[in-house]
């Protein structure tokens, strides 16, 4: 049975408009946190034609969790250093968006090397570089008043 192939997109294209948070501009994130938000889209694009039948774009679910995705990869406290999220000691997707990236890891993880092999591989890669210690939080008094 031959393997179905399906138009794959550069990572020099922009993303369709729905696929960035608002205010977040996925080229003015570094390499590494650049490849990661291509393997992210990848990923959740994968889902959502596998599952739901459907584009990304027409499904109000997964625009959700992309805009979400982005967001928070903008706004990583790592920056470059970030390691991959199965190995990251900051959990900073809520609990309910956390199920869903889960999920859509799970589906799409194995299928990235037949449709994504490039991000597949430096994902692959970027797991094996060491995992940073969590940033640690500034110490306050709530009697210093902040």
């Amino acid at each position: 049975m031959p393997i179905k192939r399906f138009p794959v997109e550069k990572a020099t294209s922009d993303p369709p408009r729905s696929a960035g948070a608002p205010g977040c501009d996925w080229r003015a994130l570094g390499p590494r946190r650049q490849r990661e938000y291509h393997t992210v889209q990848a990923m959740i694009a994968m889902h959502c034609r596998d599952r739901h039948g459907r584009q990304v774009d027409d499904c109000a679910d997964c625009q959700e969790l992309r805009a979400y995705a982005a967001l928070r990869l903008s706004r990583c406290v790592f920056k470059e250093g970030k390691p991959t999220c199965q190995k990251c000691p900051v959990h900073c997707y809520r609990p309910d968006m956390r199920a869903k990236i889960t999920a859509v890891m799970r589906h799409a993880g194995p299928r990235m090397l037949l449709e994504h092999p490039y991000w597949a591989l430096r994902h692959l890669l970027d797991g094996w570089s060491p995992t940073p210690e969590a940033p640690r939080r500034r110490e306050t008094s709530r009697l210093d008043g902040g």
